[in-house]
């Protein structure tokens, strides 16, 4: 706070305005990466789904094509 105090960059209330400079682009990229997380997790999960889905159709047309 003392620095803040000597170089004059303050808000109103006495605050360092440096925090806010820094909190709100940290706050940003937290949210982005937790979009890009979830985003990332939802798609290899798609991926799974289909992956199990097409094995499940190669098996029962394997078993179909030998009886």
């Amino acid at each position: 706070m003392e620095h803040a105090a000597s170089t004059g960059v303050s808000d109103a209330d006495g605050r360092p305005l440096a925090r806010r400079a820094f909190l709100i682009p940290l706050l940003v990229m937290a949210i982005g990466f937790s979009l890009l997380f979830v985003t990332l997790h939802l798609a290899a999960m798609r991926n799974e789904i289909l992956r199990r889905r097409v094995r499940s159709l190669q098996m029962m047309q394997a078993s179909q094509r030998a009886a």
